[in-house]
């Protein structure tokens, strides 16, 4: 349920009262993001509509008109096979908020009949046509003319107070809700730039759902901005796509709050450094600790204690492959080998 756009949706003026229940209704299943997936079933149970024809057809009037848009989801059966599910509904944000913030219109109050004032005076008190000198006074241009009971004093002119006046039509606290709505969409936009471009970098297909979308639009309320989120993006791509660490190369784990700033660092960092590609930085890497840790290995040196988490996992590795019965110049090939998935696992162990 979300109590904002319900709430914009009781301010929409331009909908007849059962299409206005009727989006009222999509709109208490809905999401802050507009989703909803009520069946409709329970459209017509909740709008008293007769049947599930009449419910179809309204709300293809709304869909035509704008307010929402219609899709088709499937879900998995007993069987195990998709089938046919609930229709997904998109309420369309921008014009539920403008009609909420449209000038209310003003319509007519017709007046009670008044009564005509008769010339006798009342039976229990009577009364003279002359005007008391205290109490009310006659029409100077007109003396003949009695004022009629229930109508305003002509003679008092008040002038209303305009820090009263609404320009939005609505209540303050309902504007606040606008504002805050419409800063949730801004946001949301800019996460799906941001979910845009990863998909684009890594081919996948990561839809706008709100799941997928919570941890990126968590960064950018934390201060963030897209440009800096996108340059994540960029870092973790050119580090871990074509690795088997491209797996966690997804919305989750690359924005996730434990890890985000560590991630923006390297990013930073790597920009800086001119965003050289992963196998530029493994050509351009100091290899002098991965040759002391081979010498190690082979017990070449005196002190052939391991001396980081990246040389034991190597050793453990080069033992699994038996490197020290194989031939010198094969042999260090493949440590070589070793050292650098290694490395890139606890690089991509940090990030992850």
């Amino acid at each position: 349920m979300s109590i904002k756009l319900m709430s914009q949706v009781w301010e929409v003026q331009s909908l007849t009262q059962p299409r206005k229940m009727l989006l009222l209704a999509v709109a208490d299943f809905a999401n802050d993001e507009g989703h909803s997936w009520p069946s409709v079933e329970t459209l017509m149970r909740k709008c008293s509509f007769k049947s599930d024809s009449g419910v179809r057809r309204a709300l293809a009037e709304l869909s035509a008109a704008g307010w929402l848009s219609k899709s088709s989801r499937s879900v998995k059966g007993a069987n195990g096979r998709r089938q046919q599910g609930s229709n997904t509904y998109q309420l369309n944000l921008a014009k539920l908020l403008a009609e909420s913030l449209a000038e209310p219109v003003r319509r007519t109050v017709s007046k009670p009949a008044i009564e005509p004032v008769q010339d006798e005076g009342s039976q229990h008190e009577p009364s003279s046509h002359e005007g008391s000198q205290d109490e009310g006074s006659p029409d100077r241009e007109n003396p003949n003319l009695e004022p009629v009971p229930g109508a305003p004093d002509p003679s008092v002119r008040s002038t209303p107070d305009p820090s009263n006046k609404n320009t939005f039509g609505q209540p303050p606290a309902a504007a606040a809700r606008e504002e805050e709505s419409f800063q949730s969409k801004i946001t949301t936009d800019q996460a799906i730039a941001v979910l845009d471009h990863l998909n684009k970098l890594t081919g996948a297909r990561y839809t706008k759902i709100p799941t997928t979308l919570q941890n990126i639009r968590a960064r950018l309320t934390d201060g963030h901005t897209v440009e800096e989120l996108v340059l994540v993006v960029d870092y973790l791509v050119a580090l871990w796509l074509g690795t088997k660490w491209a797996k966690f190369l997804n919305p989750e784990t690359m924005f996730r709050p434990s890890k985000f700033s560590g991630n923006l660092l390297g990013a930073q960092a790597w920009n800086s450094e001119g965003r050289k590609s992963n196998s530029q930085l493994n050509q351009e890497a100091d290899h002098s600790e991965r040759d002391a840790a081979y010498g190690r290995y082979l017990k070449r040196s005196l002190d052939n204690k391991s001396k980081s988490l990246i040389e034991t996992a190597a050793r453990k590795d080069a033992d699994s492959a038996s490197v020290k019965s194989m031939r010198e110049d094969f042999a260090k090939s493949t440590w070589n080998k070793i050292w650098a998935e290694c490395s890139q696992r606890q690089a991509g162990e940090k990030a992850a």
